[in-house]
């Protein structure tokens, strides 16, 4: 069965973190293959832009600190 990104990223698979993992092996075999055996100039440049429009840490860091902040609101209104 062969997954798109978008289905990995949004399915239950992305909450371990393996999504992150997948995404950073696939950049770094591209770049070995392209270093080793392509030699395109822009390959590089091109998958570390899609790596980047499917995770991005700064991204994750602000999603994350929005959720401490409403969990801390929600447990305040609870007590």
């Amino acid at each position: 069965m062969v997954y798109r990104a978008l289905d990995i990223k949004n399915s239950n698979f992305a909450k371990i973190k393996c999504f992150v993992v997948i995404i950073l092996a696939i950049q770094n075999l591209i770049e070995y293959l392209n270093r080793n055996y392509i030699s395109d100039k822009n390959l590089e440049e091109e998958v570390s832009i899609m790596t980047k429009s499917l995770y991005d840490p700064e991204v994750e860091k602000r999603v994350l600190k929005k959720r401490k902040k409403k969990l801390y609101k929600s447990t305040l209104i609870k007590y």
